[in-house]
């Protein structure tokens, strides 16, 4: 099964887990990442390890029948090999496999590819409806960026003034800085030609914006991984470390939603998907450092190119 960004491939896998299950399977779901692995069973999927977790396990191969549905998720991160002993264990105990991810997102780092021909040898349900915006050009313009038509997506949210052009960089921290006008929140990075932005810089000035309209609650000063910074109640985080005990992975992003003066204990509600509710985390801030402000995406020190995904106006 494939389909682009917010078509509601979680929401099919979940509905394929249910009827499974309620034949009597037993169901696991196998992915890239542990941030990934924690998504799945938010998602409700009682066991959800790595795909490397699950096929190297300490007490052997991995133990399917032909009452087991694995259920792999993000195939398309994933190298040729992984995939071929997913297959190869599954035709071995007689399990039954879905696959479902999306090739034009983000690849493998080693050799990848497989899924693709997958789908080409043996075919594919795709889902291509983006149920996530519910206005119409929005949706269309979803599509046409899954797709790779950046210029007919570009001109749609020029047309909707959703969409500032400057050629100067400066010009556009100014834009967002002044307060004066709408910005987005979060901002993705998109790898293009022009001159980068550091992400730093990017956090520093939105977090700005936010403080001079009163939306943050009181700095505390942390020493992270980065360095200083100051956090507030409402800020943006992303963890750039995995503190599997408390349920943070590498990646998650939330917002903050109590930070304890005495003990620097911090909390976060973390994104979810449309309609879900986020899962709480919590860790000592003197235990743990792998977090950053979360405004601008990418890893400290890392640069944002030219294009800038609304996703969350404010």
């Amino acid at each position: 099964m494939s389909g682009g960004p917010d078509t509601g491939k979680s929401f099919a896998l979940g509905s394929i887990r249910e009827a499974h299950e309620a034949a009597g399977y037993r169901v696991v779901g196998l992915v890239p990442t542990n941030a990934v692995a924690q998504t799945m069973k938010d998602d409700g999927f009682a066991r959800s390890p790595t795909v490397h977790a699950e096929l190297f396990r300490k007490d052997g191969r991995a133990q399917w029948d032909r009452r087991t549905l694995v259920v792999v998720d993000e195939v398309a991160m994933m190298d040729a090999k992984v995939i071929r002993e997913v297959l190869r264990e599954a035709r071995l105990s007689g399990a039954k496999v879905v696959l479902t991810g999306d090739d034009r997102q983000l690849g493998s780092i080693e050799r990848g590819g497989l899924f693709s021909e997958l789908k080409k040898e043996h075919g594919s349900a795709e889902i291509t409806r983006v149920t996530r915006q519910k206005v119409d050009w929005q949706r269309e313009a979803a599509r046409d960026l899954s797709d790779g038509r950046f210029e007919d997506a570009l001109q749609a949210f020029a047309r909707n003034k959703a969409v500032v052009w400057t050629s100067k960089q400066d010009e556009l921290r100014d834009n967002w800085s002044s307060g004066g006008r709408r910005i987005p929140l979060p901002i993705r990075r998109h790898r293009g030609s022009c001159s980068p932005i550091p992400t730093n810089a990017l956090n520093k000035d939105l977090r700005a914006v936010r403080r001079e309209r009163g939306e943050r609650g009181e700095d505390f000063v942390f020493t992270t991984k980065h360095g200083e910074a100051a956090f507030a109640v409402g800020d943006r985080v992303q963890f750039t470390d995995t503190l599997k005990g408390a349920g943070i992975y590498n990646g998650n992003a939330g917002v903050i939603t109590s930070i304890d003066r005495n003990f620097g204990r911090v909390s976060v509600v973390l994104d979810a998907a449309a309609c879900s509710e986020g899962r709480k985390v919590e860790w000592s801030a003197s235990e743990f450092s792998g977090f950053r402000h979360g405004y601008a995406d990418g890893a400290a020190g890392e640069r944002t190119h030219n294009a800038l995904q609304r996703v969350e106006p404010v």
